[in-house]
């Protein structure tokens, strides 16, 4: 460390005491950390810890979200003599949150939320004489959710001054969304999420009843089928 201060270290030496203005006295007089003794990860973060602006504090109105939900439906209903009442259904819902701050309390890293999520419903009902009745469904659902989508603070982890994929460093394995990893001080973090994931959801199901009335007795029986397909692909680290 003395090469990096400039001015001899003496072993346990204090690193700042109360009142200490002097390298002869603590390690760091005036309890500041000279630039030249500062890690290179620290000299390229810096940029992203704001000023502060209320004291030694940052506070902030800026971190609003922003909801956009987009839906809607439509329903065709054809009736036939041959098939019966053959109903079609289909519903679609496109959502977005936008979080200036991410998962922080400082600017600089935002991070969008959204999913789209969509239904569609075949139905056919058709009765055989005035005693039978037949109710065959047929549906899909899907869901796609992406969660934690960094829109900012990207680029290689070597760029912000780590030691990437080396003994002792850091691994990048998020790809195309490695960035500023997430960082945590005392009263703020910085950084992109720990885990940005998406969630893809199919369910297809198919369900049958058929009824009948045989003198004062009514019977209904029927089955349903339906099978849930839920990959949620996570990566490590951001």
């Amino acid at each position: 460390i003395c090469n990096e201060l400039g001015y001899p270290v003496s072993n346990g030496e204090a690193y700042y005491t109360a009142g200490c203005t002097s390298s002869t006295a603590c390690v760091f007089p005036n309890a500041i950390i000279p630039q030249s003794a500062w890690s290179a990860p620290a000299q390229a973060l810096l940029k992203y810890i704001p000023t502060p602006t209320v004291g030694s504090v940052f506070i902030s109105n800026d971190n609003v979200f922003h909801t956009r939900d987009d839906l809607f439906s439509g329903r065709i209903d054809i009736n036939t003599n041959m098939l019966g009442n053959i109903s079609a259904y289909y519903f679609f819902d496109d959502d977005a949150i936008h979080k200036p701050f991410g998962g922080n309390n400082v600017p600089g890293f935002p991070t969008l939320d959204g999913g789209r999520s969509q239904l569609f419903v075949i139905s056919d009902t058709k009765s055989f004489g005035p005693d039978a009745l037949n109710e065959l469904h047929l549906s899909f659902t899907r869901h796609v959710a992406h969660n934690n989508e960094p829109l900012a603070g990207f680029g290689k982890l070597s760029s912000f001054g780590f030691a990437e994929n080396q003994p002792g460093g850091i691994v990048g394995e998020a790809g195309a969304l490695e960035g500023v990893p997430a960082i945590d001080f005392n009263a703020f973090t910085i950084g992109n999420p720990v885990v940005a994931y998406n969630r893809y959801e199919n369910t297809p199901s198919v369900a049958d009843n058929f009824a009948r009335v045989i003198g004062t007795h009514s019977l209904k029986f029927g089955g349903i089928y339906w099978f849930n397909d839920f990959p949620e692909p996570i990566p490590l680290a951001v």
